[in-house]
This record gives structure tokens, sequence and C-alpha cells, in this order.
């Protein structure tokens, strides 16, 4: 892998990826970020297994390749060089940072060991993402924080005759909210409150205008 990329745009992709890294994961893989570069684009993956984010940003690919290497690590480095155009690229276990003044080396881990993203299948459907924001806060407004009651500690989705409800509870007190969907859907999932929490602030941060949701 040899790319070149702005530290400002990498800084906050890793930022990001970060977010879905677990303070203590449950193995060693699940500490570091797959950066992969590929058409023009530098592409992130990071997850603790309840929460997954695939992002990307704009780059000059000279050769694509993959890597996997401590997303703190990488966050402390890059956070240390000055804005502007740096030079990137993987050799020998090894990726290399360089920028105006400042270069780093950074031990890199086998890529085969990080899990597999999931694949984008089963019922889909959008939502507007200012309505789906408030279906989570305000039906998520009861959900504890105690993870080791999961049912305590989560939202619950429920689809049903065109309605979209989001209902949470922490055990004293419970919270619903509900929209209208086009889309005839019969489900329910309970999903984990910290995670969609964290979701909410990357929509927020986001441009987009609508939220594409797919159900499995």
């Amino acid at each position: 892998m040899r790319i070149k990329v702005l530290q400002e745009n990498l800084i906050k992709a890793i930022q990001d990826a970060n977010r879905c890294i677990a303070s203590k994961p449950q193995i060693p893989i699940l500490s570091n970020i797959l950066i992969e570069a590929k058409e023009g684009r530098l592409h992130f993956h990071a997850t603790d297994l309840a929460l997954g984010i695939h992002l990307s940003i704009g780059c000059k690919v000279e050769e694509e390749g993959l890597v996997a290497i401590s997303g703190r690590l990488l966050m402390e480095i890059l956070s240390t060089l000055q804005a502007g155009s740096l030079d990137v690229f993987a050799e020998n276990g090894k990726l290399f940072i360089q920028g105006a003044r400042s270069k780093a080396e950074l031990q890199t881990v086998d890529t085969q060991e990080f899990p597999p993203f999931p694949q984008k299948r089963g019922e889909n459907f959008q939502l507007d993402s200012t309505e789906f924001l408030q279906l989570l806060q305000l039906g998520g407004l009861a959900s504890g924080i105690d993870e080791t009651r999961p049912v305590f500690s989560s939202m619950l989705f429920e689809l049903e005759r065109g309605e979209f409800v989001v209902v949470s509870t922490d055990g004293y007190r419970l919270s619903r909210n509900a929209t209208q969907i086009s889309l005839k859907l019969s489900k329910k999932i309970l999903l984990s409150a910290k995670a969609l929490k964290e979701i909410a602030r990357m929509i927020e941060k986001s441009s987009a205008k609508m939220v594409d949701i797919t159900l499995s």
C-alpha cells in the first residue's frame, strides 16, 4: 500500500473508527483498524463485535493494499504531525507515515485475523434522518446503562403493519416512539442502546438527509 492523504482528513476518519474500538477488546485484533487503499479512496473498518463502522475518505492511491494497525497508536502518531499532505506506505510488516518535517513507523498485524464485515442482506427501507434521530432519542429515553442486563440497556425495534416503533425501559421507566413507514414488515429486534446512540451521533455529524436501514 502506498498513498498520499491529508493529515486532517485521516485524523477525522481514525477518530470515528476508534469510537467502535472497546477499551478492553475481547480479542487482541479488535484493538486494530483495518485500512484498505482501493480505487482512489482509503477505507476504514473497525468493530467491537456489537457495533461496526465502515467509512472512507478520498486520497491519491499510488499502490493498492490492506493493513491492520492499532487505532490508539495511529491516533497518537497522527496528532503529533502537522496538517498537510502525508505520504503513507506499508512495507515488511510496518506502516510508514511521513509529513513535511516528521515521520513515524508503526508495526502492523495480520489482516487475516480481522473479522469479516457483515454483508448487507435483509429487508430494506429508508427513513428521513431527522425522523430516525427523533425515534432513537425519544424511544430510547428510558434505556439503562447496566450492560449486565441487556434487556434494560437496549432498544426494541418493532415493525408491524407499516409502523416503526422504538421502545426502551430500565425496569422503572418506559418510553415509546413510533412513525409510519411505507414497507409492510413484521419484525422485532433488540439492539444495544449504546451502539444506537453512537450511530445517532454519526448521523448528526453527517449531511445525510435519509437513513438506509436493513433488518436481517
